[in-house]
């Protein structure tokens, strides 16, 4: 995969394809952060899961000011950029909307499988969590195949009446009665953060958003949380500069949740919070 501007190479990396086929992958101009300099968004397709068909994408932001700087990455489920990306009718900046999918359980409908849209903003080579904005699910159900051609998805898939606000957890972080591992951040190398609750002890921690098996068999859930908004970032979310949590104050909390442990590593007062999205 290469990148160029102004008839120079400015990024490149090897493919990392699964399969070989159309769509593998995608390139989208747009002005994500109303600077007046497109954003080149490149979706890489990484792989699809058996069953539901779910498919993963590598998505990198390069910045429309400074097209060699390290691309914003993260991790979307079922990408697709023409219904990702929305802009208010009342104008504004464009906004992304993080899919990915995840078991969440409804207390009046028990647990199901729901396809999940975080709203995120882009700016200065960060993704900004947009609070002004809930986060929307909707429940895989008959009336929903998200795997057919919809004009317009995954927004066209939230936007619909059948759709909810979800307030609970991924959404909001849920109490927490077990004891927290008070430290700060020692250093992050791509999705890696070395966590220090001592000079003297150091916690490795990756894997933001995926599931993991410890050696006890159970299932486990890592999230790095802006402690801000109190949402998680997406998976395999690596702002621009590698530096951007350096010396963060943070804690580690853990809880159970539907038969799994979930981590916390919950970032306190990150410059890249925002409450209103606006720019």
């Amino acid at each position: 995969m290469r990148v160029e501007a102004e008839g120079r190479i400015v990024r490149e990396w090897p493919a990392n394809f699964t399969f070989v086929g159309e769509e593998m992958f995608t390139a989208t101009h747009g002005d994500l952060d109303g600077d007046g300099r497109a954003e080149l968004v490149v979706g890489q397709f990484v792989t699809a899961s058996n069953g539901l068909g779910i498919e993963y994408f590598d998505v990198s932001i390069f910045d429309g000011r400074d097209p060699a700087r390290t691309p914003v990455r993260l991790t979307v489920e079922d990408y697709d950029p023409r219904g990702q990306f929305v802009r208010p009718r009342r104008g504004g900046t464009c906004r992304l909307i993080a899919t990915r999918w995840d078991v969440l359980r409804d207390p009046r409908r028990a647990e199901g499988m729901y396809l999940i849209g975080q709203w995120m903003a882009y700016r200065d080579g960060r993704l900004l969590h947009d609070a002004s904005r809930p986060i929307v699910v909707r429940r895989l159900l008959f009336s929903f195949r998200h795997y057919q051609e919809t004009p317009g998805a995954p927004f066209a898939h939230l936007r619909d009446p059948r759709a909810q606000a979800w307030t609970r957890f991924p959404a909001d972080l849920p109490p927490l009665d077990g004891t927290r591992i008070e430290g700060s951040v020692l250093r992050v190398k791509a999705d890696t953060v070395d966590f220090a609750p001592s000079p003297h002890r150091i916690l490795v921690l990756s894997g933001f958003g995926e599931h993991v098996h410890g050696e006890d068999g159970e299932s486990a859930l890592w999230w790095l949380v802006d402690g801000a908004t109190r949402r998680p970032y997406p998976p395999g979310y690596q702002a621009a500069d590698p530096e951007w949590l350096q010396l963060a104050p943070a804690y580690v909390a853990t809880y159970r949740e539907e038969g799994r442990r979930v981590h916390l590593l919950v970032v306190r007062d990150t410059p890249s919070s925002t409450t209103s999205g606006s720019r």
